[in-house]
């Protein structure tokens, strides 16, 4: 067995099996063991699906799950998940409703009315 220091974890795991007739296998010098490599592979599955903050600044990935397309990013940028635009956070919801005839919402549908209610 063959083992190499994980350059995301900074532990030593497997790297290759040992074969009488094979020669030892080259590094590149990053390698990434299984574990972390997996992860880093959810994560790209992950930034397929997700939205950037369009704020040049901060560039952070979203995933919507539920709620509305108003989305306030831990920068402070507020901007519609719909179509990635910036706004002032008191022109969101009318550019919603204009130009996406909603707000988008999904997930409690109880509380529908508490949009229009903001939205009036």
């Amino acid at each position: 067995m063959y083992y190499a220091w994980c350059i995301k974890c900074y532990k030593p795991a497997e790297f290759a099996q040992k074969s009488c007739l094979g020669a030892v296998p080259e590094l590149d010098g990053k390698w990434a063991c299984e574990k972390c490599s997996g992860s880093s592979k959810l994560l790209n599955q992950e930034k397929e699906i997700a939205k950037q903050c369009p704020n040049i600044k901060c560039q952070q990935y979203i995933v919507k799950a539920s709620g509305c397309n108003h989305i306030t990013c831990i920068c402070g940028t507020h901007w519609c998940y719909e179509c990635v635009k910036p706004f002032n956070q008191g022109l969101i919801y009318d550019h919603m409703y204009k130009e996406h005839g909603g707000n988008g919402y999904y997930g409690y549908e109880e509380y529908d009315y508490l949009d229009e209610y903001e939205y009036n």
